[in-house]
């Protein structure tokens, strides 16, 4: 909590010369549903909420070129979360901080560059066959410091700082993305990079580097991820290394998506293969039906026939 009043009051403090244009915030609600129906083995079959969430999000302009930002996000557990907030609610994007022509520098809980890094190259982000499966870097850090810059040039920068705390040294993470006419393109490095988990001795500490590339031409679309990582707080770790390929083809109201990876980053010799279609339902819904199969430990099969709903 020191660390979110130390930032309001830099903020504060750099912008008391400046007079607020606007007295009312700008805000904008914003979300998603998506829940299916699936079918696993050897689990039992159930409904399931896929990262379904809900948001606020906006800014206080105070000069032609600065604003306060701002943005709260939960995720929220459509079909088992109950009545209790801490069961139905779990924090995602939670931020604040400033923006200008030099960019957006804030302070919270966001996803890091390395994250946001894969773009659309994993074409089952949020379902079942996600590629957090076989590959770490999947990490929404919390009480950091972040900033992203403005395009130049086709190429954007972010950067992100997770201070040390009792138990880890300091974490950092950075990426740089470049995208023309079809074609994108990113590269990220995390530094003793780790994930929130709730065990302290089960958090596991990598530095990691990924390529992504997504490249669109007519119907088609080509994803692919590659990446190395070495986990640091393991005596004996060594680097190893994992990928993801995806395709897809769009025809009048359906898409066929596929896609397959292999890893041997978080367990050795871990991989998965999904494919599936969906049928676009309005401009911001669709229904899907996809098939996974991932082996970690040990083979697991789910077939999901869902609906996805975003609202901007």
């Amino acid at each position: 909590m020191y660390r979110l009043t130390l930032f309001l009051s830099l903020i504060f403090i750099g912008l008391s010369n400046y007079e607020a244009k606007a007295t009312e915030i700008k805000t904008k609600v914003y979300g998603e549903i998506n829940v299916a129906y699936e079918a696993r083995d050897p689990a039992d079959d159930d409904f399931k909420s896929h990262v379904s969430r809900i948001g606020v999000k906006g800014d206080l302009p105070l000069t032609e070129s600065l604003k306060i930002i701002y943005q709260i996000e939960q995720e929220v557990d459509l079909v088992s979360g109950g009545l209790r907030a801490e069961e139905l609610f779990s924090m995602r994007n939670t931020l604040i901080g400033v923006s200008g022509n030099f960019g957006k520098l804030f302070f919270g809980t966001h996803d890091t560059p390395m994250k946001r890094s894969q773009g659309k190259a994993d074409l089952f982000n949020d379902q079942a066959g996600d590629i957090k499966n076989i590959l770490n870097g999947d990490v929404r850090a919390k009480e950091s410091f972040f900033y992203h810059s403005p395009k130049f040039n086709r190429f954007r920068v972010q950067l992100a700082f997770v201070p040390s705390d009792e138990n880890f040294d300091a974490s950092s993470s950075a990426s740089v993305t470049w995208s023309k006419n079809g074609l994108y393109l990113g590269f990220a490095s995390d530094q003793k990079m780790r994930k929130n988990d709730k065990a302290i001795a089960k958090t596991k500490v990598y530095d990691t580097q990924r390529f992504s590339t997504v490249y669109k031409t007519g119907p088609w679309q080509m994803n692919a991820i590659l990446q190395q990582s070495k986990r640091i707080n393991q005596i004996g770790a060594q680097r190893e290394s994992g990928y993801s390929l995806g395709l897809s083809y769009a025809f009048n109201q359906y898409k066929l998506v596929a896609q397959t990876g292999r890893s041997d980053i978080i367990k050795s010799d871990a991989n998965f293969y999904n494919f599936g279609i969906e049928r676009k339902l309005a401009k911001n819904a669709k229904a899907y039906l996809y098939h996974s199969s991932v082996d970690k430990d040990g083979e697991e099969n789910i077939t999901s026939l869902g609906i996805e709903y975003k609202f901007k």
